[in-house]
């Protein structure tokens, strides 16, 4: 007996834009709605910084226009998603 599920080809592409290729960094005082993560996380793991030893452990992108002081940041979310994957679980530790 094939044990797969059988997803019909419309309800994939939904699965699909579930996960975004980029996510911005939340407004200040709010969380992601994709990690529950705050603006503050999200930006320490993004930006180099003495706490990560200058080396972010998660990619991301600055987009602005030519000459702008400010910009937005671009999370690459399969970036971060490779992070929390990599860290220890509760189990391992307890």
């Amino acid at each position: 007996m094939n044990s797969e599920i059988h997803i019909p080809s419309r309800h994939k592409a939904d699965i699909q834009q579930a996960r975004p290729e980029f996510i911005r960094l939340p407004k200040p005082g709010s969380r992601c709605p994709h990690t529950g993560l705050s603006r503050g996380t999200l930006y320490e793991l993004c930006v180099p910084s003495e706490a990560n030893n200058h080396r972010p452990p998660v990619r991301s992108h600055v987009i602005r226009k030519p000459g702008a002081a400010r910009g937005g940041r671009l999370v690459d979310y399969a970036s971060l998603l490779a992070y929390v994957r990599q860290l220890p679980s509760n189990l391992e530790g307890e």
